[in-house]
């Protein structure tokens, strides 16, 4: 009998420590800039070391700043939206999981700048545009600066800019993560494609291909270029853009 209860206290401390490990971080963190606001999105850990989720830490600090802002997300979140701050500011943030047993390491740090949607006041010409033709918008409020558009792409529902060091921004409908930024979560300003981890990371895009077959020139086509570039143009220091005429 002794030699059994040996055995089931070598078995019960076994399992007490493998409770009592911490979990692993989350995973596919995404970051989404708006108004004075970055919304952070998640998956749940791989490992929960044995334990529930109690809570979710996410922490953010200016560009530079020494100390850490703290929030706390529910253990069934997946995204959360840390607000009041300050448009055209470069954001740090980071997360990390919590369970009763400990809290997992943090999620490599990433980076937002939240910024006001552009403001447009006039697009010349604004419909009949033709690949080739040069478009005069005017407004306010466009960020970030030194991007230069050099074609974009758009369907009824998503609309694509490629900027020329390589860049692509997608905003419009994301139900099924269309726009790339490794979300499901809609977007009527630009966000940035997600490449890093991805095949794609490293690799320069040259030229967009169509979306829905929509960059025939036609009248449909033209007024959907014409928003895509109003959109576009949040993404562009230069007043005049000239979309590029896709190859046969």
């Amino acid at each position: 009998m002794a030699a059994c209860t040996g055995t089931v206290s070598y078995l019960a401390v076994n399992r007490q420590a493998n409770a009592a490990s911490a979990p692993s971080s989350p995973t596919n963190v995404s970051l989404s800039a708006g108004n004075a606001s970055i919304t952070v999105s998640w998956h749940s850990p791989i490992s929960l070391g044995g334990g529930s989720l109690t809570n979710y830490i996410i922490e953010h600090r200016a560009l530079g700043a020494g100390s850490w802002t703290t929030n706390n997300a529910a253990p069934t979140a997946t995204s959360y939206t840390i607000s009041g701050l300050t448009n055209d500011h470069k954001y740090q943030v980071r997360i990390a999981a919590k369970t009763a047993s400990g809290t997992s390491p943090y999620a490599p740090i990433l980076l937002a700048i939240p910024h006001a949607a552009p403001t447009i006041s006039h697009v010349n010409p604004a419909a009949d545009v033709t690949p080739g033709q040069t478009i005069a918008i005017q407004g306010s409020g466009f960020l970030p600066k030194g991007k230069t558009i050099v074609q974009v792409a758009g369907s009824e529902e998503t609309s694509l800019a490629l900027a020329s060091d390589g860049t692509v921004y997608a905003w419009g409908e994301n139900q099924y993560g269309q726009l790339g930024n490794g979300t499901n979560t809609d977007s009527n300003i630009p966000v940035a494609v997600k490449t890093t981890g991805t095949p794609m990371e490293e690799n320069r895009l040259y030229k967009l291909p169509p979306v829905d077959g929509l960059l025939s020139p036609s009248p449909r086509t033209a007024q959907y270029i014409a928003g895509a570039l109003t959109m576009a143009v949040s993404l562009a220091t230069a007043q005049q853009i000239t979309p590029t005429s896709p190859s046969p």
